[in-house]
């Protein structure tokens, strides 16, 4: 009996000892941000890697976590022929709203969007750096092709603003998890295309622990089977894939990796048929490491709305029964999306040789 009581005492220490171990690494690793959340990640992990020690795989991750946010912050009309004038300054008041939540992660892409023919890139300069102080530093640009970007790739790289275009792919490291963006202009279910994307996908795994693939579907065939290529993305090998652009918002799970679908205007200095007013998404997405093994993936949304001023659109967020309702229409019967980070377990890919 007394040997008994010995080992419950010895289990309950146990127990007392690992949930101690895990609150001040999750804090460690994490640095703060989301703890509770992240706590929770962090059990996952352990007991992930717990039934990996008495499986048969060889591959076994005893690395601390590391995490990367990544902020998809929707699309940027600008209309060169619009000066930024008075206008653009009640813009910046809007953006301040949701600049905190653009300062909380690693990066904050956002789809840059031009408009008109004539000086197409006249005042750039002052956009990009106010967008730059806004924390939004990478800039995927929708209709520019490589010749026409010369024009204003100085004036982005003096800035310190990241970009991408649909032949220059960005990558991040952080914490030494690396983490890769690909993007396509078009969509069309071409042997050619589906080439590319295997070709472009297979040589970014090789060297990246993720990776987000970007459609940008301004420009597709109209017979192209838009499903089957976002599905195909995911089963060689992306880890979330975004279809940007598009006429609706949705996110779906797919074999335990995330299919985006945004139609979300940010900021504009002109109205046009595709800006939703009432209705777009700030996604933050988080990936979470161990060493080099994606072990998690989690997103979160925070919807908002477009107001006008002298021209000007830019975001408030909803708050209250307008913010779940607006939520609401993005879960589905596997995936519930709310204002909190939620997550799927993953089990580790191999990688590419």
């Amino acid at each position: 009996m007394k040997k008994r009581k010995t080992l419950i005492l010895l289990f309950i220490l146990a127990l007392i000892l690992f949930f101690s171990l895990g609150f001040y690494s999750a804090k460690k690793d994490f640095k703060g941000k989301y703890l509770l959340e992240n706590l929770s990640i962090f059990f996952k992990k352990y007991s992930y890697e717990l039934s990996n020690k008495f499986s048969n795989t060889k591959e076994k991750s005893t690395s601390p976590l590391s995490e990367i946010f990544i902020t998809l912050g929707g699309n940027i009309n600008y209309n060169s022929k619009s000066p930024l004038d008075e206008g653009f300054l009640y813009g910046i008041n809007g953006l301040n709203e949701i600049s905190q939540i653009l300062s909380n992660d690693t990066i904050s892409l956002s789809s840059m969007i031009f408009y008109g023919e004539d000086n197409k890139y006249q005042n750039t300069s002052v956009l990009f750096k106010y967008l730059k102080d806004q924390s939004i530093d990478l800039l995927n640009f929708l209709n520019t092709d490589n010749k026409e970007f010369i024009n204003i790739k100085e004036t982005l790289e003096s800035n310190g603003t990241n970009y991408l275009l649909s032949n220059y792919n960005w990558g991040i490291q952080s914490n030494g998890s690396k983490l890769k963006f690909i993007t396509f202009d078009f969509l069309n279910y071409t042997y050619e295309f589906i080439d590319k994307l295997s070709k472009d996908i297979n040589e970014s795994k090789k060297n990246n622990d993720a990776i987000i693939v970007i459609f940008n579907a301004k420009n597709f065939s109209e017979d192209a089977d838009i499903e089957k290529i976002l599905k195909y993305s995911i089963d060689i090998g992306s880890d979330v894939v975004i279809l940007n652009n598009y006429k609706n918002n949705s996110i779906e799970k797919y074999k335990n990796r995330f299919i985006i679908k945004s139609n979300n205007t940010i900021f504009s200095n002109i109205k046009n048929s595709y800006m939703n007013i009432n209705e777009n998404y700030l996604y933050q997405l988080s990936f979470v490491f161990s060493g080099k093994n994606l072990v998690s993936i989690g997103i979160k949304a925070y919807p908002y709305r477009l107001n006008e001023n002298k021209g000007v659109f830019y975001p408030s967020l909803l708050l209250g029964d307008e913010m779940k309702k607006a939520l609401d229409k993005l879960s589905t019967d596997n995936f519930k999306v709310s204002d909190k980070f939620n997550f799927i377990q993953l089990r580790h890919r191999k990688k590419n040789n």
